[in-house]
């Protein structure tokens, strides 16, 4: 592997970038109202290997600057599942990965977002500002323009990774468990028997030294209790594992954007953290909103019947309330500060007119990205529909289920 750019001086480059870089806040850094430059250098020949192997998550040594700070000897690895090109490479960065206990920001890693699955470069920050506007755990976001070697690559949205800096942060924790749930089948919580490798799709992003049976018989209990519990002590046997009101709140929020890529997702379940509490109880973390404000009169139950626990959950009347109440809650966020009738004036609605001009110049001059300028304009149009409307349905049609129905439009 190759040694850092600078390496004849890096012991003394790292005290130099420890102090700024440490003092570089993390409210700027996610600061969603400016767009600011990030800087990669890196060997001209690991920058093309990268791009050559993007498929392969190989870490390359490289400097960042971000806001006038630089970052010596920082991981750069290309990174996604279907979002991976070798034109505009999704990225993560580990600060870390050659110095130890380095970090930017408070950060110990940071995810580039390539957007090369949403025309509209805006529909993963808009879901992540609703997620948390809901009380529920998200990830920061922000854009930046991302220049390697001094070329400019492209519009990108860096985004806090779900790791400890962000747990602790929403969760209150970081010293328990997490689980990075990585697609391989479609899978709908269904119990695979007592064999514990069959739960490996739960991949472990912390204590991952931990045996096989500290790691995944939890999982296997949770999952065994959702599928053989009886329908009367259904709720008991989840208690020990899940807050099923709360995971109903995550459910109904991923419903409100139109998800079709999350927990009850069209090809299963996809795009979650789980964590392990040390009180034992598992939260859903949500992540990857790309695939998301499709349809704004998509079904408030949209899905909900294939998954098992899903299912079984709302068939709790309290879970199905807080579901419920949710979407509603969602519908008053989004269209919060509306004027009379007009919808273009609520939240949701404001917001993507302000995102929109902040990316639409540099959309337009971003060469790789793997869609059109029009076609750009034409999914943004798409989201303002889709801002505009989508309150209303859902929640005219929540109050159809306790009144006599009327068209919801």
């Amino acid at each position: 592997m190759r040694v850092a750019l600078r390496s004849l001086l890096v012991l003394a480059l790292l005290v130099v970038a420890a102090g700024p870089a440490a003092a570089q806040s993390a409210d700027a850094l996610f600061d969603s109202g400016v767009v600011r430059d990030l800087r990669l250098v890196l060997h001209s020949a690991d920058w093309t290997e990268l791009k050559a192997t993007f498929r392969e998550n190989t870490f390359y040594p490289a400097d960042m600057t971000w806001n006038g700070t630089t970052v010596y000897n920082v991981g750069v690895r290309s990174r996604g599942l279907g979002s991976r090109s070798p034109v505009k490479p999704g990225l993560l960065l580990r600060f870390d990965r050659y110095a130890t206990g380095q970090t930017f920001a408070g950060q110990t890693s940071l995810v580039l977002d390539n957007l090369t699955q949403d025309p509209t470069a805006m529909k993963e920050v808009l879901a992540m500002q609703l997620f948390a506007r809901a009380g529920l755990p998200a990830s920061r976001e922000a854009f930046v323009r991302l220049f390697v070697n001094n070329t400019f690559i492209g519009l990108y949205s860096v985004v806090e990774d779900v790791a400890a800096p962000m747990l602790q942060r929403t969760l209150g924790e970081s010293s328990g468990t997490l689980y990075e749930y990585d697609w391989t089948f479609e899978y709908r919580f269904e119990h695979r028997g007592a064999t514990l490798e069959n739960y490996s799709m739960f991949k472990p992003q912390s204590n991952a030294t931990k045996s096989t049976t500290e790691l995944y018989s939890p999982i296997e209990n949770m999952v065994r209790a959702a599928n053989e519990s009886a329908d009367d002590t259904f709720a008991s046997a989840m208690a020990p594992y899940l807050d099923l009101q709360a995971v109903a709140r995550h459910w109904a929020l991923e419903n409100f954007v139109s998800e079709d890529d999350g927990w009850n997702g069209f090809w299963g379940m996809n795009n979650l953290f789980l964590y392990r509490r040390a009180s034992g109880r598992f939260q859903v973390v949500t992540w990857d909103k790309d695939y998301t404000f499709w349809r704004f009169n998509n079904d408030i139950f949209s899905r909900t019947t294939e998954n098992v626990l899903t299912r079984r959950a709302l068939e709790q009347p309290d879970v199905r309330q807080a579901y419920l109440d949710q979407l509603v809650d969602a519908a008053n966020s989004a269209s919060e500060g509306q004027e009379g009738g007009d919808t273009s004036t609520g939240w949701l609605a404001r917001e993507v007119e302000r995102l929109y001009g902040l990316v639409q110049p540099i959309v337009a001059a971003d060469a790789n990205k793997p869609y059109s300028t029009d076609d750009f304009e034409a999914a943004v149009n798409g989201l303002r529909v889709f801002a505009r409307r989508r309150s209303d349905f859902v929640r005219c049609t929540v109050a159809n289920l306790s009144r006599t129905p009327v068209a919801c439009n």
